[in-house]
């Protein structure tokens, strides 16, 4: 007569015996709680308003930046601008992709940031700061 064992890294066992070890030290009220104050997808209405908000009021800032970066940047500025800080690439690979050294990639967006506060009117920065 063979006995069929339950292998050892099998947890079947395990588990009805932490479902009711939950339910004996926290009601399913208390779980339901827990689970919900403690999930990240978990917002009132109020909350995705203000992401939607702050989505919106984030478009136009970027459409403002990007028509500012063409207006006022050079082409390898532009790109350096784009792949360093919108595709978040470190300068060695912005630097691969551009077929140029690290260093002038690290120069173009140095005088992109430059360029790029000193073409923001200053009525600009007040706004900002006040709000």
């Amino acid at each position: 007569m063979t006995e069929t064992k339950t292998p050892i890294n099998s947890y079947e066992h395990i588990e009805p015996l932490r479902s009711q070890r939950l339910g004996t030290q926290a009601g399913p009220f208390m779980i339901d709680m827990l689970v919900r104050e403690n999930m990240p997808w978990f917002e009132s209405p109020e909350d995705i308003e203000a992401g939607l908000a702050w989505g919106r009021e984030k478009e136009a800032l970027l459409d403002w930046l990007k028509g500012l970066m063409e207006t006022c940047l050079s082409d390898m500025e532009r790109e350096s601008i784009t792949l360093y800080y919108f595709e978040n690439l470190n300068y060695r690979d912005a630097a691969l992709r551009l077929h140029v050294n690290a260093s002038t990639v690290c120069r173009a967006v140095h005088r992109a940031t430059v360029k790029l506060k000193a073409a923001i009117p200053e009525t600009e920065c007040l706004n900002r700061d006040e709000s």
